[in-house]
Formats: C-alpha cells, sequence, structure tokens
C-alpha cells in the first residue's frame, strides 16, 4: 500500500466554522424563535444535560455504523474532544459513512422530535450541538472525496491517512 494522503484535524478552522455556525443558527433563532429560552439555572442544566447526552449519542452512532461494517470501534478523549476510532484500515466509503452518521441520524431523529413537540427544548439545543460538532466529521469527508474509490482510510485519532493499493503488486 501507498500512502496517498494524510490530513491532521486542523482545529483552528474546526474552531472557526463551529462558531460560525453556532454564530448563524444564533442570529436566525433570535429573528424567528423555535423556541422561547430564557436564561436561568435550569436553562443552563438543560443545556450540560444535552451537551453531554449529545456527545455521548453522537459517538455511540459513529461506533454502531463502524460495528455494522465489521469493525472494532474503541473509544477515547483528549480534551477537549471525545472520539471513536479504529485500529484497521478501512475502506473509503465505509469511512465515509461512519463519520456522517452522527450528523445524518441525530439531526433527523431530533428534528422529526422537535417537530412533534417532543422535548422541543432539548432537541432544539441538541439539533445546533450535533451539526456544530459534526464539523470535523465534515471536513474529513471533504477531504476523502478527492481520492478514488478503493483506497483505504486510518484513522489518527486527531486526522487520518490515505493509502491505496499499489497498481504494480495487484495481480493480474
Amino acid at each position: 500500500m501507498i500512502k496517498v494522503g494524510e490530513y491532521s484535524m486542523p482545529r483552528n478552522k474546526a474552531f472557526f466554522f463551529s462558531m460560525a455556525g453556532a454564530a448563524i443558527i444564533g442570529l436566525y433563532s433570535s429573528i424567528y424563535p423555535p423556541v422561547v429560552l430564557t436564561l436561568d439555572a435550569g436553562l443552563l442544566l438543560l443545556l450540560a444535560v444535552a451537551f453531554t447526552t449529545i456527545i455521548i449519542l453522537h459517538e455511540a452512532i459513529h461506533a454502531i455504523a463502524a460495528l455494522l461494517f465489521g469493525f472494532k470501534p474503541s473509544f477515547g478523549h483528549k480534551f477537549p474532544t471525545v472520539y471513536v476510532t479504529f485500529e484497521e484500515k478501512i475502506p473509503r466509503e465505509q469511512f465515509m459513512i461512519t463519520a456522517m452518521a452522527p450528523l445524518v441520524v441525530l439531526d433527523v431523529v431530533l428534528a422529526f422530535l422537535f417537530a412533534a413537540g417532543i422535548f422541543k427544548v432539548f432537541c432544539f439545543m441538541g439539533l445546533i450541538l450535533n451539526t456544530i460538532g459534526s464539523v470535523g466529521d465534515l471536513w474529513l469527508a471533504f477531504k476523502l472525496c478527492s481520492h478514488e474509490s478503493g483506497t483505504v482510510v486510518k484513522d489518527l485519532k486527531t486526522g487520518i491517512e490515505v493509502y491505496r493499493l499499489d497498481r504494480h503488486l495487484m495481480p493480474v
């Protein structure tokens, strides 16, 4: 296998895009408020519960997606991040699906619950937190789009390496 790419998570860019997304959502929400929020101890407690719950669900969905593809996920943390990583190299398409699964699954479920009026404030906060927390996953998927099908990805916890089979070593 030949390494054809290596990407380290640009934490400053991820932070910038996360904060820009939060600002846009906050501005939109102040103009067209989906829920009325009053800053008090109850709201701060709900935010803490939502934050913790969304992180756990987000990482669990990464792990479930990996397990469905037959890979063994392991959990880790390096302040201020929590992550799921894999020892084995994963085909590009399966890595992209695993990376994007929490954004798609959680946002769809939370949006449905919000629209149904179930736990409306929690779902609103969860949508914002999960979407902002998916910036790194989106960045990884975007980087992998430039690589051909058939490449494999090695998760480095703070980035990825991309490999392709050496065509000269492939059987005819």
